[in-house]
């Protein structure tokens, strides 16, 4: 046991440039994540989300690889409230601290 030293579990995401189409992978860890700026694939990395369906608003939790769907009332443009944060609470405190590797 390493004593007060908090284990921070890392995650790779691969997407693709939406500009060039060339892969892309960002390294995240807990502890270093940051809250999405706006519904991006790479922001969403950053929050240690995988976007599987942008349309369709299907994510993939980059650390358990929980799946969800936020729910959303068809007649509204906006995305409801934490709908980045993963089920299980993965990815609760991104944005808290620190900020995300390689931006």
């Amino acid at each position: 046991m390493q004593g007060n030293q908090e284990s921070r579990a890392g995650a790779v995401i691969h997407l693709a440039d939406g500009r060039t189409g060339m892969p892309l992978s960002v390294s995240v860890r807990q502890g270093e994540l940051q809250r999405p700026r706006r519904y991006h694939p790479l922001d969403m990395a950053y929050a240690g989300v995988e976007v599987l369906d942008q349309d369709r608003w299907h994510f993939r939790c980059a650390f358990c690889a929980q799946f969800w769907s936020p729910n959303y009332p068809s007649h509204s443009r906006r995305m409801p409230r934490r709908y980045w944060q993963c089920p299980n609470g993965c990815n609760k405190d991104a944005g808290a601290s620190g900020t995300a590797t390689g931006r």
